[in-house]
């Protein structure tokens, strides 16, 4: 800009300058501007002030270490890796709309974009969401990762691993609520199959610290042609992050040309809390319809729950989402401490059967750090090469949430 263009920018700049003020005399006089100049600047001035935008961190480093059925050679081998890395972002320039995406990290292949969805929200019970979603199935994938009992949710879930999962595709999902009920309802395309998904929940007693919870879920999908193989991890995550570990399997693959191109999954979920003390338990049942001379096959799953926090508060409830909540310290005490058992039983009917038993204790000093330690012991029909069918494994995580 050169010297002789300053004179005619003058009277713009003390027009604006003026404009300024004089909106900002008339918000704190509580009169309303006039139309035209003060008044286009005044609602350009709202829309900005309701931009808003939030950012989010989370990393898990996690440490496994398994013997026995869990490992190729039953001895004894650990594995270190990081779990999760997620930045997740959410902006909203409406209070009707917002926009949120996570980006996660994959150590073979740097970031990509996990999930992310438009969101309108016409009422504060009910909302719709447009993106790569994931389908609301069960009551523990229905919470976060970063707040479950143990390390790893169940392993029922290795029976239907994508039953809760966008699978890289796109899907339309409503939610809607009550004082004592929640529904959810999607359809979703996975990457060249259709699925809907539906999830229904009651809580029809609410007291004074206690609260008794019931669920059902449906997924139905249609067109994926698969060969059926169904494996576990049986509770410990690290047994696919060396080449020592393994995974049992519980249902073989499909022999070719046979396949199968259906998938229904139907889920019931209950808990029960009690001051401190938690009762849970969700119930799974697979069954995948075979094609090409392929019979069908099912799958079932069950585990139950208890878990006691010794030190916090009890687990809050988000009705919107018919979830359980983080764990509160109590004011002046340092963290939240929680002890849990569970027992996983799986079932495939024309193949294996496994059951783990999980055990831990969880430290959360507040909400951006967090500490588990579960200890597993597995039995499984699948033994390894040396005929071990039964095995012992431990779980480690740390956790930053920002």
């Amino acid at each position: 800009m050169n010297a002789t263009n300053l004179p005619s920018l003058t009277p713009l700049a003390v027009g604006l300058a003026a404009t300024l003020l004089s909106i900002s005399a008339l918000a704190q006089s509580g009169v309303a501007p006039a139309s035209g100049t003060a008044g286009a600047v005044s609602n350009m001035v709202d829309a900005v002030s309701a931009l808003k935008w939030d950012l989010g961190l989370r990393i898990q480093w996690d440490h496994s270490s398994f013997d026995g059925v869990y490992a190729v050679d039953g001895g004894r081998h650990g594995a270190s890796y990081l779990r999760r890395a997620t930045l997740g972002g959410e902006v909203s320039w409406h209070r009707k709309w917002s926009f949120s995406a996570d980006l996660e990290y994959h150590p073979d292949s740097q970031f990509g974009l996990d999930v992310y969805a438009l969101s309108w929200q016409p009422s504060r019970a009910f909302e719709l969401r447009l993106g790569r979603i994931n389908p609301d199935f069960g009551l523990e994938h229905s919470g976060s990762s970063n707040w479950t009992y143990g390390v790893e949710r169940s392993a029922i879930w290795d029976l239907a691993p994508d039953v809760a999962d966008s699978g890289g595709g796109k899907g339309l999902r409503a939610d809607g609520h009550g004082e004592r009920w929640q529904v959810s309802l999607g359809v979703y395309d996975k990457g060249g199959y259709n699925a809907w998904t539906a999830r229904a929940v009651s809580t029809p007693l609410v007291g004074d610290g206690s609260r008794l919870h019931f669920g059902a879920s449906l997924s139905v999908s249609q067109g994926a042609a698969e060969d059926g193989r169904i494996r576990s991890r049986l509770g410990v995550r690290g047994v696919t992050e060396v080449d020592a570990g393994r995974r049992s399997t519980l249902g073989g693959s499909a022999d070719l040309p046979a396949f199968y191109d259906g998938d229904t999954a139907f889920g019931l979920e209950a808990a029960w809390q009690v001051g401190r003390l938690m009762l849970q338990a969700e119930g799974l049942q697979r069954r995948l319809t075979g094609a090409g001379g392929q019979s069908d096959r099912l799958a079932r799953g069950a585990y139950v729950l208890a878990a006691w926090t010794m030190a916090g508060e009890p687990r809050g409830y988000d009705p919107s989402r018919g979830r359980f909540g983080r764990p509160e310290s109590d004011k002046g005490s340092w963290g939240a401490w929680e002890v849990f058992y569970r027992l996983d039983s799986l079932d495939v009917d024309d193949g294996r059967a496994a059951t783990v038993q999980s055990a831990g204790i969880g430290w959360t000093a507040n909400r951006n750090w967090r500490a588990l330690l579960n200890l597993h012991s597995a039995r499984s029909d699948d033994a390894n090469r040396g005929g071990d069918t039964t095995g012992q494994g431990l779980s480690v995580r740390l956790q930053a949430v920002f």
